[in-house]
């Protein structure tokens, strides 16, 4: 038995019948509150409820009332109405987007598209089963479906041509809305009008639905579309069919890739834009979804033609066609212009400065025009010629000059077409004008020299014809004319001579091109000297040494002729046996051929050399090393004495040692002066020395001394360096060895013991200096018989004198 909880009151009893087509009979039943309810017999749940408005008062009556084989539902209520119902309606579909009958052009790729049906079970919500969407039917025939029981949609076919991206579904009770969201691929083959069929079947498995015509189209062709801008990189904004110049880089930009037909839909597409010219050549360039198209093209041509791109694009995927239908033409000028004629032709004398200058030039393809013809004067600027003429493709140009005199008026020609080919020119003409004459300028060397054979040379100006090379002459004071082995620079004339040392006079003759001359110069004087400075004189001499830190040197230069330069006088120091070396600072004053270098400074303790180079004016330069000479600021210092603090001597009678060390000056004398309680000190003797590093460092030893024992002696050194700075080593100590004190405790002296019985012998012994004692027992009549300062021995019989023996490492007993 199964038993379901309805939920209501039944007014009647329930009709059994099946209306789900399930071969399993299910339940009719009126309720108190106005609702014809259908349960399911197979699972007892709900299938739908229809309000009456009020409550049911009949049973639910089964009959074929239309003769259609198919049975109604027969009911009356408490109001009075009899109604008939439809046991097995038919579900209904609608589909409210995209519009049927609008062929509405939907783009592959472009977005997800939403496929909106609103749905009727026959009966409520409820009552609806399941929903198939056919798109396209006579073409890719794409099948979508929805289950209400499983709340799922799904691609049922054509996924290769379409991609079910979503799905929603809602309901107001009774009527469903269900829209797929749908995108095609670029593959979707069919671009006529597509019909959609709905297919709709409700729980009691009756089919129903909708077919709607013409509802979409498909787009899956492309095209490069839009306004194109042309911009030159010289010309700058171009227009369809204008001229450019060969080799000339366009950049296209504007148009996008838009889909077939419609006028601002950018496809999706990473695509290659190809630019095909009349030549064949094609320039291409990537363009990315969404952007417009930026290409360059640069065409060349040897002459004059025309250049027509045809776009197309490239990279597209399968089933996406191009309908590209794009060019753009422009004429491209590849010769420039040819210069004919030009007056004056140059390279003559003019004899006038006013001049009118003309220039003839043709150009067949994009012509001329005012600012196309330039003329400059020299190295000027560049200055717009005026045009005076055209006919045909031949074009004049003149322009009037001033010109100065001399054969130095340059001009130059040179023009270009009104794209920019060129330029065309003429290269730099001469014109000549000769008035002015010959001038002589300044003559060198101005100053002293020390070449061997001397370069001697004069500025000669000729503003007009110009200096004539074979005219050149010189000749010295008192000499004849010469021209050999001069040579001219344009500017200057020049010659290389062998002159003796001090002064000589040299003259110059010459004419100019023109044949004015010849004219001369006045004399010129030229100075020689080849001879450095010479030392003579050093004050303090070498080996020289200084007790305090600020040294100076008076030093003496001599040269007779261009005498001393104090710019060319340098000095460098150098401590002795180093390499690194210092610049110093040296003042000069010079009076007549003699100079006098002066240099002072503050030094630390060592020896050093002095490197001086001099120079005189004329560059002759020769180095001078002064020095050695020390800076001694400190008296002798003592190191190594012997004996030391802690060297204990064994005996008082020894000779006493000490290192005295002076770096700079040496040491000239060293004595010494010994005492101990008792005697008188301070007499100082004379110490032998033994030298070493140049006298730097001596050994200095006294005579013998006899010290008493302990450490009571005392010895002091002094010594007295090469520039005479004493110091004295202060009061050394001098420890003599001091002998250890020893008594016999055991046995007493006289004592008496039986024969064969053991004896004990013990002592206590000290040492003044602290050593470490050797105590040694001995018999008259045993010998010995042992060592420490507790030994415990047996006596032979007889009488026995016994010793102890107490003796420190230095010997002392």
């Amino acid at each position: 038995m199964r038993k379901a909880h309805l939920g209501f009151n039944a007014s009647r009893e329930p009709t059994l019948v099946d209306i789900t087509n399930d071969s399993v009979k299910d339940i009719l039943v009126g309720t108190e509150d106005g609702y014809v309810v259908a349960i399911d017999g197979r699972t007892l749940e709900e299938l739908w409820r229809l309000d009456m408005g009020s409550r049911v008062i009949t049973p639910v009556v089964v009959g074929d009332l239309d003769g259609d084989g198919m049975a109604e539902l027969v009911v009356s209520d408490a109001e009075g109405d009899l109604v008939a119902i439809d046991g097995y309606p038919r579900p209904k579909a609608w589909l409210e987007s995209p519009t049927p009958n609008e062929n509405t052009t939907l783009y592959a790729e472009h977005t997800t598209y939403d496929f909106t049906v609103r749905a009727w079970s026959g009966w409520d919500a409820g009552y609806l089963r399941d929903m198939t969407m056919e798109l396209d039917p006579d073409g890719v025939g794409a099948v979508l479906s929805w289950d209400r029981v499983t709340g799922s949609a799904e691609l049922l076919y054509g996924d290769e041509h379409v991609i079910l991206d979503s799905y929603m579904a809602s309901t107001d009770g009774t009527n469903w809305t269900v829209t797929f969201g749908v995108r095609f691929k670029w593959s979707y083959p069919h671009e006529e009008p597509c019909r959609v069929v709905v297919g709709l079947r409700n729980m009691a498995l009756r089919s129903g639905g909708g077919t709607f015509r013409d509802v979409f189209r498909i787009e899956t062709d492309v095209e490069l579309s839009g306004p194109l801008t042309a911009i030159g990189e010289w010309q700058g904004p171009l227009s369809e069919g204008d001229w450019i110049r060969s080799g000339e880089t366009v950049n296209l930009s504007g148009p996008v890739v838009v889909y077939e037909g419609s006028l601002n839909m950018m496809a999706p597409l990473d695509v290659t834009v190809y630019a095909e010219d009349d030549t064949g050549g094609v320039s291409t360039s990537p363009l990315e979804a969404g952007t417009a198209l930026e290409m360059e093209v640069r065409p060349e041509s040897v002459g004059d033609a025309v250049f027509t791109w045809r776009f197309s694009l490239g990279d597209l995927p399968g089933g996406c066609e191009d309908r590209t239908n794009l060019s753009f033409t422009l004429q491209v000028d590849g010769t420039p212009p040819e210069v004919l004629t030009w007056t004056p032709s140059g390279r003559s004398w003019l004899f006038n400065t006013t001049v009118e200058c003309t220039l003839e030039v043709r150009d067949p393809g994009s012509g001329m025009g005012p600012g196309c013809v330039q003329l400059r004067l020299g190295d000027g600027d560049w200055i717009d010629v005026t045009l005076a003429h055209a006919a045909g493709d031949q074009w004049s140009f003149s322009i009037t000059l001033e010109l100065a005199e001399g054969w130095d008026n340059l001009i130059e020609w040179r023009c270009y077409d009104r794209v920019g080919n060129g330029p065309s020119g003429t290269g730099v003409i001469e014109l000549w004008v000769d008035t002015l004459p010959l001038v002589f300028g300044s003559a060198s060397p101005t100053s002293w020299v020390n070449d061997t054979g001397v370069l001697v040379s004069i500025e000669i100006v000729d503003a007009t014809s110009g200096v004539d090379p074979a005219s050149l002459e010189y000749r010295t004071e008192g000499g004849d004319w010469a021209s050999d082995d001069i040579s001219w620079d344009g500017i200057n004339a020049s010659v290389r001579l062998a002159l003796p040392e001090g002064r000589t006079l040299i003259m110059w003759r010459a004419r100019d091109v023109a044949g004015n001359g010849p004219i001369s110069s006045a004399w010129h004087e030229v100075l020689v000297d080849r001879t450095p400075p010479v030392l003579v004189e050093v004050e303090p001499s070498d080996g020289h040494i200084f007790h305090e830190v600020n040294v100076s040197f008076t030093i003496v230069l001599v040269d007779v002729l261009s005498g001393v330069s104090p710019d060319e006088c340098l000095a460098v120091l150098r401590p002795v046996g180093e390499d690194e070396t210092t610049g110093v600072d040296v003042s000069v004053s010079v009076i007549d051929d003699r100079a006098t270098v002066l240099f002072e400074g503050v030094l630390a303790e060592d020896w050093y050399e002095l490197s001086l180079q001099a120079g005189d004016m004329a560059g002759n330069a020769a180095t001078y090393l002064i020095g050695p000479f020390g800076v001694d600021l400190s008296p002798p210092t003592f190191s190594d004495p012997w004996p030391g603090p802690d060297d204990i001597q064994p005996t008082g009678e020894i000779l006493c040692t000490v290192r005295v060390v002076d770096l700079v000056s040496g040491i000239s004398g060293v004595e010494w002066t010994a005492w101990w309680p008792g005697t008188e000190g301070e007499e100082w003797s004379e110490a032998t020395v033994e030298a070493s590093g140049n006298g730097t460092s001596v050994m200095a030893t006294t005579g013998s001394i006899h010290f008493p024992a302990g450490r009571e002696g005392r010895i002091e050194w002094r010594a007295v360096d090469g520039v005479g700075l004493t110091s004295t080593s202060g009061a050394l100590e001098v420890w003599i060895n001091r002998p250890p004190r020893a008594t016999i405790d055991a046995p007493r002296d006289g004592g008496e013991i039986r024969p064969g019985v053991d004896l004990r012998l013990r002592s206590e012994s000290t040492d003044p200096d602290g050593h470490t004692l050797n105590e040694t027992w001995s018999s008259d009549i045993d010998g010995d018989l042992g060592v420490g300062s507790e030994v415990l021995v047996r006596l032979s019989e007889g009488e026995h004198v016994l010793t102890l023996r107490v003796e420190d490492p230095l010997g002392g007993v």
